[in-house]
């Protein structure tokens, strides 16, 4: 029996002739070889978020810094722009003074300054009165810079030897104080010091010197700036070198003018210091009797009738009313110097009456 007759042989098909791809073989050792490749590749890798953070975090140091110096520079360039507004105001003030002083030729004795809203006053017309000859109109005396002292003296034009005079220390140069007082208070020939933003000490400084010649029927009127209230300072012992300095004057009548109120939203605490300083005043004289006290805030209307808009302090019809006041005040106290001079006398002849 044939063996073969049993196996039936087939034809093998025919694949379509496309690439094949050998896969390779894989065995222990290629299998190790890998995996020590991607190993080492993926522990080789660098970190990349940590690297950013740092540089982030370097970043933002270096902003803020630049930050806090530009605040620095900014702070720096508004105190410098201030400081350049200040000079600027202070050579044009410079500047007028010294046009001003061009102007008008200074004589060697004289050694005061003129001011520039009162320096072209109109000439004041004499008054005659039915016992007394026709005044005498001397020609005005030309006001000079000093250069030892910011000192500014204003005199009227005329000059009348019946009259009593009149000197007015203040530091207030925007109001036109002598005009105002010339024509206000009558038979008085005034002379007007100015000591522009100084404070009480400065206006009382040497004032002995300014009233060499008066009498007791002249006055020497001080009138209190804002100077000392812009800032609480110790009142005690302003008024202690008040009192030092004026008790030494007996030969004339001292009158002193309280500082003014401010008629402004701002000023609460500049007020309670003017009124804490003006009743320290007031109880300091009536202890001491060393001037006569006047207070200025006297019938002045709290609106901007008497005080600027802008800034609340004292306008020219505020001044009036003080002038006014001071007025009222002499004829008061000229009234009670002979009434006391009257009950000297008596006093007087009644002694004798009986010596005899």
């Amino acid at each position: 029996m044939d063996f073969l007759s049993n196996i039936t042989f087939r034809k093998k098909q025919r694949k379509s002739q496309s690439p094949t791809i050998k896969k390779p073989e894989l065995d222990d050792s290629n299998i190790s070889t890998d995996n020590s490749i991607l190993d080492g590749t993926t522990s080789s890798l660098p970190c990349m978020m940590v690297d950013e953070n740092l540089q982030l975090r370097e970043l933002k140091n270096e902003i803020e810094n630049l930050k806090k110096e530009l605040a620095k520079a900014q702070g720096a360039i508004k105190q410098l722009a201030l400081e350049n507004s200040e000079l600027r105001s202070t050579v044009s003030d410079m500047n007028i003074k010294y046009e001003e002083a061009i102007r008008k030729p200074c004589p060697a004795k004289q050694t005061t300054q003129s001011i520039p809203n009162e320096a072209h006053l109109p000439n004041i017309q004499a008054t005659t009165t039915p016992s007394a000859a026709p005044p005498q109109v001397k020609q005005p005396k030309p006001l000079c810079i000093s250069s030892s002292c910011q000192e500014i003296k204003e005199q009227n034009t005329l000059s009348i030897k019946e009259l009593n005079k009149m000197c007015i220390i203040s530091s207030n140069k925007n109001n036109k104080i002598l005009q105002i007082a010339e024509n206000t208070v009558q038979n008085f020939t005034f002379c007007h010091y100015i000591y522009p933003n100084c404070d009480v000490i400065k206006l009382i400084d040497n004032i002995s010197s300014k009233i060499t010649d008066f009498t007791e029927n002249d006055y020497c009127v001080i009138m209190i700036g804002k100077e000392d209230f812009v800032k609480t300072i110790n009142y005690h012992n302003l008024i202690a070198h008040i009192r030092s300095t004026l008790q030494t004057l007996k030969h004339t009548n001292i009158i002193i003018c309280t500082p003014t109120y401010r008629y402004h939203g701002y000023s609460v605490l500049y007020n309670s210091r003017v009124e804490a300083f003006n009743n320290m005043l007031c109880n300091d004289n009536d202890t001491f009797k060393y001037a006569i006290v006047m207070d200025s805030n006297l019938k002045l209307s709290c609106n901007h009738s008497m005080f600027s808009v802008n800034k609340g302090t004292l306008n020219n019809n505020g001044m009036r009313n003080i002038f006014k006041n001071l007025n009222i005040l002499i004829k008061k106290n000229e009234t009670n110097s002979k009434q006391n001079n009257l009950n000297k006398v008596s006093e007087d002849t009644q002694n004798i009456f009986f010596r005899e």
